[in-house]
């Protein structure tokens, strides 16, 4: 599945995921770290034609079908952009 991907790769950047026995195989909510501001997340994902929704203090992310790992990697990569604080993508936060 995608969401097994996205939820490694969400933690990893230190966004909080529920544990897959608390929540549904097709819907995963990432709760941003201490200092993330989610509208400039929503706002980042809205202008690389990510689609996903905030609830509260979490993005939901619900992959369908229609989806692959490419959208999976868009996202994270916005993701990790914000987490970085700049247009630095994933490696650098992991450097």
């Amino acid at each position: 599945t995608l969401t097994a991907p996205l939820v490694a790769e969400a933690r990893s950047l230190g966004f909080t995921v529920e544990d897959e026995a608390y929540r549904a195989a097709h819907i995963v909510g990432l709760r941003a770290p201490a200092g993330v501001d989610l509208a400039d997340v929503a706002t980042r994902l809205k202008a690389n034609r990510v689609h996903v929704s905030l609830r509260g203090s979490a993005i939901r992310v619900s992959p369908h079908v229609y989806n692959d790992r490419r959208n999976v990697d868009a996202l994270v990569d916005v993701l990790a952009e914000v987490r970085a604080g700049s247009a630095g993508g994933r490696a650098a936060v992991r450097a």
